[in-house]
């Protein structure tokens, strides 16, 4: 279950002088809706694609953050705002270079199936937590292995803006008055700071705003930008050379690659974390992985980590190495044995591994086909890659309707 987010101002989350315009989501599972060809992409390259904002496929989605950031800055009573209304126009505004992935809060919305799946497609959940960083990579090395903090890429909740006097749904959408009240403050502080501060969260901003018809979908946005305060206050790195190109109807849409985890593997697994485990359960746990050692002079290579105040489903994750699936498969004996203890103590619990992609459901969308495409999925995942046996793939609620 998702948390809250540390701070609101009218309504809306938004951190005073984080460098990024509001704070990242709260951990929790979040959906992307794809193709199901899209979907077999992912799986076999173990990645994801941000795409650059202006090729989304709403475009004036980036038009509407600037229009509004121009209305604010040409509105200014003192005028210290109004020199950005040129720098909006001509090098910033629809300029800027971001790249982005969308999730939703739901798995199974009627709009985004009919946007994304109009024959077949799926919505898939991605856990995201401290413990699952995402990267973005050199793609002429396709290695992550020097990639710092400064790379990581997080998610950030959109804004719903209404004009007033428009229906508002408490805690979804926010009037455009309001948010330019809170935008305002936000500008001056940095404007007081350095004309460049206020031109990056600008920036920030823009990709995040969207209208408030669109509000059903509750949007969060990976998004990839090259500014001092996402490479951690040092000099960004050129965006060129993460950029690759994929071409759809005669378009080369510009992307860049983002991975769960780093490509190179340790050689063993160091550890493996518990989450939601009873105390007895994990004693057990620890008694059977012993006893199986026993005669074999030897000891896990592995520590054990209990992770305290877990209040989600119960799950054990293992650490990345080279090692990973030979563990995997060893706790999957312990969690599906007939034993009757067994049965009782670990019931529910959910295996994952580390440095994969954290996919935790597939939802597959209506159509003609939907149980052949679920029992598809299901097989690809037992038998093709280990570290998705766990994953919960099911149907839409929605109805199918033949198309006319």
């Amino acid at each position: 279950m998702k948390g809250r987010a540390a701070m609101y101002i009218s309504g809306m989350p938004m951190k005073r002088l984080d460098m990024n315009c509001k704070p990242p989501a709260p951990p929790g599972t979040y959906y992307h809706y794809t193709s199901l060809e899209t979907l077999w992409a992912i799986l076999k390259t173990e990645t994801l694609r941000a795409t650059q904002a202006k090729f989304s496929n709403d475009s004036e989605e980036i038009k509407k953050g600037v229009r509004i950031l121009k209305d604010l800055c040409a509105q200014d009573d003192d005028g210290s705002l109004k020199k950005y209304v040129t720098w909006l126009e001509d090098e910033g505004g629809e300029n800027i270079d971001c790249y982005i992935a969308c999730f939703c809060g739901d798995s199974d919305i009627l709009s985004q199936w009919r946007g994304y799946c109009r024959s077949d497609g799926v919505s898939v959940g991605f856990a995201f937590d401290e413990t699952q960083p995402c990267y973005y990579f050199d793609h002429d090395t396709d290695d992550t292995d020097d990639i710092q903090e400064p790379q990581r890429v997080k998610l950030y909740p959109v804004w719903y803006v209404a004009a007033e006097g428009k229906n508002r749904k408490a805690n979804k959408i926010i009037s455009e008055q309001d948010l330019k009240a809170s935008l305002l403050k936000e500008l001056k502080v940095r404007d007081g700071l350095s004309p460049e501060t206020c031109k990056e969260f600008m920036d920030a901003v823009i990709p995040l705003i969207k209208h408030a018809g669109f509000c059903e979908e509750d949007e969060y946005r990976l998004m990839i930008r090259n500014t001092l305060s996402e490479h951690g206050g040092q000099t960004p790195f050129p965006l060129n050379k993460y950029v690759q190109y994929a071409e759809l109807d005669g378009i080369k849409r510009p992307y860049i690659t983002i991975r769960f985890g780093k490509k190179k593997l340790v050689t063993h697994v160091k550890e493996v974390r518990l989450y939601g485990l009873e105390k007895d359960g994990e004693q057990e746990l620890r008694h059977i992985l012993e006893a199986s050692l026993i005669g074999k002079d030897k000891k896990p290579a592995y520590h054990l980590v209990r992770e305290e105040d877990w209040t989600g489903t119960p799950q054990i994750i293992i650490g990345p190495g080279e090692n990973q699936q030979e563990i995997f498969e060893a706790f999957d004996r312990i969690l599906t044995a007939d034993a009757k203890e067994n049965i009782r103590l670990f019931s529910g619990v959910k295996l994952w591994c580390g440095g994969r992609l954290p996919i935790r459901s597939i939802k597959v969308s209506p159509c003609q086909n939907q149980k052949e495409v679920i029992e598809s999925i299901r097989h690809y995942c037992v038998h093709q890659k280990f570290w998705m046996k766990y994953v919960e793939v099911s149907g839409s609620d929605t109805p199918y309707r033949r198309p006319k």
